[in-house]
């Protein structure tokens, strides 16, 4: 009797792998003998892994010629883990009759003449059953699970016939294909053990998982590809019947993509999907983002915008919380929206992050709730570019810039001694920081291969005639918030602003706060907004008109020149753009008071970076040459000494002032201008009250008539504050010893005023001094020690 024996030759393959079974017993096997996997031996239904007969071949490399040994190709094998049955047909055909002849590529054919059909064709040809043959691996091979990008991921409960603990798994999107872009994420080894290696025992169910780490892939359906324990043995040669020679594969190492060949289910991930889907936004305006794409996103979803997803570090001025608000009807596309709440972060690169909503495990109810409170289960979904300015934005070793000190002040200290010269940008950064490894600020003046410095801090180094270069070495960063200063009084040019795609259409304002309509600083021209914006969006002035505004920090605020932006109210300025410091005088309401004919002290100045050598001038309007021939004493006295005790006083030294009194303007200069021109002192601080009586009323002079050998009164006498204890003295020059007149009653000196010092009398004596035409000289008491008290001191000339 022809064929096998015993009928109990049990043999083991691993699914996912070639598939050689050897060493068979039996009676006149031969090559050309044929076996096929089935569910049942000559049972017409398929069979597992869509085995065709065609594909079981004998394998001649081992006993070939006795049909001792079998080979199935891992593209031909059952794939799926299981027990099923060998089912042999011997080529030998009827009883008695000889042996057919088989081409290992074509339809095994009879030599009978007799013959119906072709033998060994068709399942229920194979009805001897020789034997078990188990198929190691997961088994069914449609399990899916379900994970979320951003969190960890474990997959439970994984059937399958002898699955080891050295198993692996891996996500691709082809199984045993290198061309996935999930091609580094690494293989896991599953979890807990799933039985020996007895059949009885070969049933078992794993589970697998990625450790504690997130799953950070993009959403989407994956196969879940399986690579099982490494084999015991070696590679070998198994010629087929027609001189072709395959290598079996060598025992399975599972570390790349092309060792998990078999896919044994799916694996979908909820999320966002690509992680690459770049946006745009304006500072300044609302933010939202349309067309981001994923699977099963849903409304509960959060978005945030952080400068690194899973740091947990949130963007200043940018609003938490974003949420979807339009799905399309397959939960795979959503516009993203911060509601009503203006964006007004620094322009720059940040990044746009995803994190799922409160959402449930049934089997473990804790695995999804407030994923969105831990920063390392958020997911980076891709750039987004806000448009605007920053001071951070940009400090690479290419672009000009400074760090915004007080315009004419010396530079920061050098660290050098020596000018290095004809280093590059690169090197300039090395050489501060392999001398200074604390930290230091390199500048380059010139372009490449010029002049490098470096210094000890950040320093005013803009140069408009020559291209200037800021380095920070690694350990020093700068910092968003631009800082840049002006000075009352002069014309304001605001140069080296930073930021992110900005431009020449960009307007400026300055502002106590952006985006506040009530915050208008006034006095700076074009109700605060500049005239003159140019380089691209990094400068910005006022043209000649200058900056009168009251010393004190202030923020400029930048409005984008985009398509919608109208840019018409003060309520479009919301976006910081810097801190600009106006120095000078502050409050401008600092009111004093000085006396006509006496020396002059104005003290308790306040201001914002004034300072010793700061000037102060009388005028009648700031910065306005007053032609006035009435007032031709005024011209010599109306400019103080340059200031001490910090810039918060002032003095006309010995000199007396004796213009007219009355109302006058008090007007500053920075000592970092020249101050020689009554044009630079424009920023009026305040109202100088100066006591005394005025030289004219109504554009006339305060004319008065006496006869001799008469009475002399003087009635309606104009002046400002004129004190009741004041008086008058005819002289003929005011101030010069022994200009009396003679026969003057009281030695020329009036009486004490009365009616507010309207009025004034040389008493009841006549007055007989020779006619002719004399100086009306007024003299104010001068104060004692007591500040309530006034000692009456008009006694001489």
């Amino acid at each position: 009797l022809i064929g096998m024996a015993p009928l109990s030759q049990d043999r083991t393959c691993t699914s996912g792998l070639d598939c050689k079974v050897d060493s068979f017993e039996g009676l006149h096997l031969a090559g050309e003998d044929r076996m096929l996997v089935l569910e049942t031996c000559g049972h017409p239904g398929a069979p597992p892994g869509g085995t065709q007969p065609a594909e079981a071949r004998g394998a001649m490399g081992v006993a070939a010629a006795s049909g001792a040994a079998w080979y199935w190709p891992s593209d031909g094998a059952a794939a799926e883990g299981g027990q099923y049955r060998l089912c042999w047909c011997s080529s030998s055909g009827f009883v008695g009759e000889s042996l057919l002849s088989i081409s290992p590529n074509a339809t095994l054919q009879t030599n009978r003449s007799n013959a119906t059909r072709d033998y060994c064709s068709v399942q229920s040809d194979f009805r001897t059953d020789i034997g078990s043959l188990f198929v190691l691996g997961p088994s069914p091979l449609h399990q899916f699970r379900t994970c979320i990008s951003g969190q960890t991921c474990r997959l439970d409960d994984i059937t399958g016939i002898g699955l080891s603990s050295n198993d692996k798994y891996m996500l691709l999107d082809t199984c045993g294909s290198h061309i996935s872009h999930l091609s580094d994420l690494q293989p896991v080894v599953m979890e807990g053990s799933a039985g020996q290696w007895l059949p009885a025992e070969l049933s078992g169910v794993t589970s697998a998982y990625w450790g504690s780490q997130p799953l950070l892939v993009p959403g989407g359906r994956y196969q879940l590809c399986w690579c099982p324990q490494p084999g015991p043995a070696d590679a070998v040669n198994a010629t087929l019947s027609d001189n072709e020679t395959k290598v079996l594969q060598p025992p399975t190492v599972c570390e790349i993509p092309e060792n998990f060949k078999l896919n044994f289910g799916a694996l979908e991930v909820i999320g966002v999907a690509p992680h690459s889907q770049d946006r745009t936004c304006i500072s300044g305006r609302t933010c939202s983002i349309d067309g981001i794409m994923g699977r099963h996103l849903s409304e509960s979803d959060s978005w945030l915008v952080l400068d690194t997803c899973g740091a947990g570090t949130m963007v200043p001025r940018f609003p938490e919380g974003g949420s979807p608000t339009v799905l399309d009807d397959t939960n795979a596309r959503a516009t993203v929206y911060w509601g009503n709440t203006t964006v007004t972060s620094y322009g720059g690169q940040y990044r746009l992050c995803w994190c799922i909503g409160s959402i449930t495990n049934a089997s473990n109810p804790d695995q999804y709730s407030d994923a969105c409170q831990r920063p390392d289960l958020v997911v980076d979904v891709g750039k987004l570019e806000m448009i605007g300015p920053s001071g951070l934005t940009h400090w690479k070793p290419t672009l000009r810039g400074h760090c915004g000190q007080r315009p004419h002040q010396q530079y920061s200290e050098f660290l050098s001694n020596t000018t290095l010269e004809g280093l590059t940008l690169e090197e300039c950064r090395q050489a501060c920081g392999e001398e200074y490894p604390g930290g230091c600020v390199a500048a380059l003046f010139g372009g490449e291969n010029s002049t490098c410095k470096l210094y000890l801090t950040c320093a005013f180094i803009s140069d408009n005639s020559k291209d200037t270069f800021v380095l920070y070495p690694p350990q020093v960063t700068p910092s968003r918030i631009q800082s840049r200063t002006c000075v009352s009084g002069q014309t304001c040019v605001i140069d080296a602003l930073l930021g992110n795609g900005m431009s020449e259409h960009d307007l400026y304002m300055v502002m106590d706060t952006c985006g506040d309509p009530s915050a208008l600083v006034p006095r700076v021209g074009g109700a605060g907004q500049a005239f003159n914006v140019f380089a691209s969006g990094a400068s910005a002035s006022w043209l000649d008109l200058p900056i009168t505004a009251a010393g004190g920090l202030y923020r400029l605020c930048w409005c984008g020149g985009w398509p919608g932006d109208s840019c018409s109210t003060s309520e479009d300025f919301r976006t910081e753009a810097a801190e600009l410091t106006i120095v000078g005088v502050s409050p401008l309401s600092q009111a004093r008071t000085c006396i006509s004919g006496h020396t002059c002290v104005v003290d308790g100045i306040l201001g914002v970076d004034i300072g010793d050598g700061d000037r102060v001038m009388i005028l009648d309007t700031c910065g306005v040459e007053t032609v006035n021939e009435m007032l031709p004493v005024f011209t010599s006295t109306r400019l103080a000494a340059p200031a001490t005790a910090s810039g918060a006083l002032f003095s006309w030294g010995t000199l007396a002032l004796t213009p007219s009194g009355g109302q006058y303007r008090l007007c500053w200069c920075s000592a970092q201008y020249a101050c020689s021109l009554v044009e630079q002192y424009r920023t009026d601080f305040g109202q100088l009250v100066l006591q005394g009586p005025s030289f004219s009323y109504d554009g006339l002079w305060q004319f008065r008539t006496c006869v001799s050998g008469q009475v002399c009164d003087l009635d309606r006498l104009i002046g400002k504050d004129l004190h009741t204890e004041s008086a008058i003295m005819i002289l003929s020059t005011c101030g010069a010893p022994g200009a009396a007149p003679m026969r003057v009653p009281r030695g020329g000196v009036s009486e004490d005023t009365v009616l507010l010092g309207e009025r004034m009398s040389w008493g009841s004596e006549k007055l007989t001094a020779p006619g002719g035409t004399y100086q009306l000289c007024w003299c104010a008491p001068t104060a004692s020690g007591d500040a309530n008290n006034t000692v009456p001191a008009c006694r001489l000339s």
